[in-house]
């Protein structure tokens, strides 16, 4: 439990960091600037344990068009073109584990997800993506498609 509540602790400090100090030199300053703050925000959770949830916050990449590019990598990877995968039932496991993946890695809203890849309405892609988080749940399919977007 100690665990949990120091990981908690390290997101909340990080949040509010974020929120009061970073952002501005985040956004407007160069790469540079963002390359170092990765790299002492990495050192310091590396020992916090499974850094997937406060990891996320700081890997993100605000690249306006970083995620649909993802998403056409997908597809090509897949060999699928993007209307097909728009056109398959809301509830596909490819469209899921694209839409869990996407937001680990750049920042996007449901509304932008639900939108790109058809999910139907934001809270339904919100219980999509639940059903994604429990990692106990995937198919080993739905394994196999983590680790090549991963790779992409």
């Amino acid at each position: 439990m100690a665990g949990r509540t120091r990981l908690s602790d390290v997101a909340r400090i990080l949040e509010t960091i974020w929120k009061t100090q970073l952002r501005r030199g985040w956004y407007f300053g160069g790469q540079k600037f963002q390359e170092t703050m990765l790299e002492r925000a990495g050192k310091q959770l590396k020992e916090s344990g499974d850094p997937r949830g406060v990891m996320a916050v700081v890997r993100k990449n605000v690249s306006p068009n970083g995620a649909q590019q993802l998403v056409e990598k997908a597809c090509d990877c897949w060999g699928l073109k993007l209307d097909e995968l728009r056109s398959r039932a809301k509830g596909d496991g490819q469209k899921v584990v694209l839409a869990w993946v996407v937001p680990e890695r750049y920042e996007v809203s449901l509304g932008w997800l639900s939108e790109t890849l058809n999910l139907g309405v934001t809270a339904a892609a919100c219980r999509l993506l639940g059903r994604i988080m429990d990692t106990s749940l995937l198919t080993k399919q739905e394994k196999q498609w983590i680790k090549q977007l991963n790779e992409i």
